[in-house]
C-alpha cells in the first residue's frame, strides 16, 4: 500500500511531536538536545512564530538567557526579515563555536550579545524594551525577570515568558503581572501548541 501525506497526518500524535517533553523532543534547524542543549520544544519555536505573524510591527526583541544561543538565532532572523534585531543578554557567555559561526553568516549585524545579570542591571536592561520590541524572558528566575521587566512592556510589545507550570506557577504570575497593567495574551493558542510559554501585553 502506497504511503501518503495523509496517513502520515493520521498517525501522528501532535501533542507528542511538539512537546518539549521527552527532552529528545526538542529540535531546531535541524539541532537536537544532544547538539546544543535546547531547551524548547517544537511547539514553543510555533508560538513564538504564530505571536510575531500577528504582531506585525513588532522588529525588535530582547531575549533574557542566552545559554547556548540558538533562540536568539532564530530571533535574530526573524528580527533581520522586520528589518530590526535582537539583543540577547547572559551573565556569562557560553555559545558554542558552531552557533557563533551561524550568528555572524546569517545574523550579522542583528544579533547582539551583551554579558549582565538581568536582575541587576535593571535599569541597563530596560532601556533596551521600547515600542514593538518582543521581550523573551527565559533566565534563571522568569517569575522575578517577568515582574521586573513588565513595567518596560509599552504600546505594542509583548512580553514572553517560558516554562510556565515548570519553573513557576501560571496562574500565580498571571495574577502578579495583571497587577503591573499587563494581559494574558493567546492563552489558547499556547494550550494547542503545547507551549510552555505565557504571553503579556499592555492592557
Amino acid at each position: 500500500m502506497e504511503w501518503t501525506s495523509r496517513d502520515w497526518v493520521e498517525e501522528l500524535n501532535y501533542q507528542e511531536f511538539l512537546s518539549a517533553w521527552p527532552r529528545g523532543k526538542r529540535t531546531l534547524f535541524g539541532l537536537t538536545m544532544d547538539d546544543t542543549d535546547l531547551a524548547m520544544g517544537r511547539g514553543d519555536w510555533l508560538f513564538i512564530d504564530y505571536v510575531l505573524s500577528q504582531n506585525k510591527t513588532l522588529h525588535r526583541s530582547v531575549e533574557l538567557g542566552t545559554f547556548r544561543g540558538v533562540t536568539s538565532l532564530y530571533l535574530g532572523i526573524c528580527m533581520a526579515l522586520r528589518g530590526g534585531g535582537t539583543t540577547t543578554i547572559d551573565n556569562v557567555g557560553v555559545v558554542p563555536d558552531k552557533v557563533l559561526g551561524a550568528w555572524n553568516y546569517f545574523g550579522y549585524p542583528h544579533i547582539d550579545f551583551v554579558q549582565c545579570d538581568v536582575l541587576k542591571d535593571v535599569y541597563k536592561v530596560g532601556r533596551l524594551i521600547g515600542p514593538k520590541t518582543l521581550l523573551v524572558c527565559d533566565n534563571g528566575e522568569k517569575d522575578t525577570e517577568a515582574q521586573l521587566y513588565a513595567p518596560f512592556i509599552v504600546g505594542d510589545s509583548i512580553m514572553l515568558v517560558h516554562d510556565k507550570d515548570i519553573e513557576y506557577d501560571s496562574e500565580s504570575l498571571a495574577i502578579k503581572i495583571a497587577s503591573l497593567g499587563l494581559s494574558e495574551v493567546y492563552q489558547d493558542i499556547a494550550s494547542d501548541l503545547s507551549s510552555t510559554f505565557m504571553a503579556f501585553r499592555r492592557k
